[in-house]
């Protein structure tokens, strides 16, 4: 079922006369500027909505060094902290 953030894309996508991926992509943009400035994040930041249930990801990039070498947790991770997170 649709929420109402997704039928609020729709509709202004409708009002506009413009794609609905248009609308999302633009959605997405503004979401993720919105995080960096909120968390003073410097990484690389992705937005994702899911169409079909309005659920939004929030997804960020960080460079993986040795752990020795971690300078900056906020665009760093360590060598040991990458591989507890992909298991």
């Amino acid at each position: 079922m649709k929420n109402e953030f997704i039928t609020a894309i729709a509709q202004l996508a409708a009002e506009k006369n413009l794609p609905k991926e248009v609308v999302f992509d633009a959605v997405e943009v503004a979401l993720a500027s919105a995080y960096k400035k909120d968390n003073l994040a410097q990484s690389n930041v992705v937005v994702k909505i899911n169409p079909d249930d309005g659920t939004v990801k929030v997804f960020t990039t960080r460079t993986v060094v040795p752990d020795d070498e971690l300078v900056d947790d906020k665009i760093e991770m360590s060598l040991t902290e990458a591989v507890s997170a992909s298991t």
